[in-house]
């Protein structure tokens, strides 16, 4: 068989796309508070800040790899960007909680596709003639390119507090830098012949398995749920609990995605001979320990772990297509979709909790996020041993006799 070469422009939109995504997505958590008390918001009705965006999110999301079957992985990419940056750049603007939610719903639309197309990018972009370590490396790239993003963002959001700047001017510069993945995504303009599918395929649109999906999906999406409770609540956490000053916990943030960037550089860089989930595994038992340090012992400890986390969205993805080798996209593109409705929920139940027993004990709810994670990707081991003990067992097979 020919093998494929990667395609670089791809995976370069891909890359930039996820950067700009970063920089929107991680900004909010600093200028939160700020949010919250400009627009005289509860607890309960800021978690709608970003409870609204993640809702949306799986409404679009779950449609993307469909689409791009359909129109193509740039012009989906495209759309997704211009409401992405669009949305933020009404969110700035608004006066209401009600505004607030309809900037959110814009705003998330477009979140939703990107969270996922990016991730089809890569996928696209590295044919299956290509080695799945070469897969998993691009795609730790892709998430630190994330983690990249992310430490830019709460330190620009420190320099903004610095100076004096707002929320809303901050959000204004963010949503005009988000345009820049627009024009960048016309430079593949011949994109690879293995990223568009046909959708009569027999293969390609055979209904995902649909325990399997759930149980991959779910340890996907409680991870999630423990990353973003870090990133959208760890600067009200330190405010609040601590007193910490408004940069002081914005450069705190910054700390946690550095170590992130730090842990996905490594896994970009450097090749490791165990299995996917065995990293998987080791990452979410250590983000459990520094966890408890950080809450037992002193704040500063939540920061590391990014260290801990870094690999494990990226390499979720490439264990997510291991399980599903004829459907990747679309058990990828369902799983993040799946996750969105978990996000909706967590950031509800924070708000929940933090009107009811103070930031400090809703924040509690991280590390458990981290551990349900962990109990679904052992349950999910199951379903693996049984496909490679029916690979084996067809293997060794005798044939039968023919008749005659």
């Amino acid at each position: 068989m020919k093998k494929l070469a990667i395609n670089w422009p791809l995976v370069a939109t891909a890359y930039v796309t996820m950067f700009c995504l970063g920089t929107l997505d991680n900004i909010r958590g600093p200028f939160f508070p700020d949010v919250t008390s400009t627009l005289h918001l509860t607890n309960f009705q800021a978690a709608f800040f970003y409870a609204i965006v993640s809702a949306m999110a799986g409404v679009s999301g779950s449609i993307v790899a469909r689409s791009a079957q359909r129109f193509g992985d740039l012009v989906v990419l495209r759309a997704g960007q211009l409401l992405m940056a669009s949305g933020f750049a009404v969110v700035a603007l608004v006066e209401s909680f009600w505004q607030m939610i309809g900037a959110c719903v814009i705003f998330g639309l477009g979140f939703g596709v990107l969270n996922v197309a990016q991730n089809l990018l890569v996928l696209d972009a590295t044919p299956s003639t290509t080695s799945l370590d070469a897969r998993r490396r691009l795609l730790s790239g892709l998430h630190a390119t994330y983690a990249f993003s992310s430490v830019l963002a709460p330190l620009l959001a420190a320099r903004i507090f610095h100076v004096g700047g707002t929320w809303r001017e901050a959000f204004l510069l963010c949503s005009a830098f988000a345009l820049t993945s627009f024009f960048i995504s016309f430079w593949p303009t011949h994109p690879s012949a293995h990223a568009v599918v046909d959708l009569n395929d027999g293969k390609s649109s055979a209904p995902l398995p649909t325990g399997k999906l759930w149980i991959v999906a779910s340890m996907l999406s409680f991870y999630s749920l423990a990353e973003l409770t870090i990133s959208t609540r760890y600067a009200l956490y330190l405010r609040g609990d601590f007193a910490f000053r408004p940069e002081v916990a914005a450069q705190n943030v910054a700390k946690f995605y550095f170590f992130l960037l730090i842990g996905r550089l490594t896994f970009l860089i450097f090749r490791f001979k165990w299995s996917t989930r065995t990293i998987i595994g080791w990452s979410l038992f250590g983000t459990i320990g520094f966890f408890m340090l950080g809450l037992f012992w002193h704040p500063d400890l939540i920061a590391l772990c990014g260290l801990t986390m870094a690999p494990v969205f990226g390499f979720s993805i490439d264990y997510i297509a291991e399980l599903f080798p004829e459907n990747a996209n679309r058990a990828v593109n369902n799983s993040i979709a799946i996750s969105c409705l978990f996000i909706v929920m967590m950031h509800i139940l924070l708000g929940v909790l933090t009107d009811l027993y103070g930031v400090g004990r809703a924040f509690l709810v991280a590390p458990c996020f981290a551990v349900l994670s962990l109990l679904f990707l052992v349950w999910s081991a199951k379903f693996a041993r049984a496909e490679k003990d029916s690979a084996k067992n067809l293997a060794v097979q005798p044939i039968a006799p023919s008749a005659g």
